[in-house]
């Protein structure tokens, strides 16, 4: 069987997906949160990203892309008791697991867009 390389990119995302299927986790609410809600997040993740790299496509279909990798960067914040406000960024990479120089690259990459003064409306 040959596949190109978006296919390898498919199935390699499906099969990093599945190692959520064997985990479940204790919230810091106390809750579990298990590996098929993680499944399902990501597959709205990975559903939303893919429609807005179609209408990417759209504006700019010259010359054809294949969305291969991608990386969420999440910011949040709260109030702890004493009501001071602290917060965390995390990564969430697509299927939750990607090589951390495709992570690091998109990030720096994204990066360089802003330094270079880009809108969203340009990217």
């Amino acid at each position: 069987m040959t596949c190109r390389g978006w296919e390898l990119a498919f199935w390699r995302n499906r099969i990093d997906a599945m190692h959520f299927a064997r985990i479940s986790c204790v919230t810091s609410g106390g809750g579990v949160m298990s590996g098929a809600e993680w499944i399902a997040a990501y597959e709205k993740l990975d559903a939303a990203v893919t429609e807005l790299h179609r209408l990417l496509e759209l504006r700019d279909p010259e010359p054809p892309s294949v969305l291969t990798d991608y990386v969420l960067v999440l910011g949040a914040m709260y109030l702890d008791a004493a009501g001071r406000r602290g917060g965390f960024t995390t990564v969430l990479p697509r299927g939750g697991s990607q090589p951390s120089y495709i992570t690091k690259g998109l990030m720096r990459e994204g990066l360089d867009l802003l330094a270079r003064g880009a809108r969203p409306t340009d990217l």
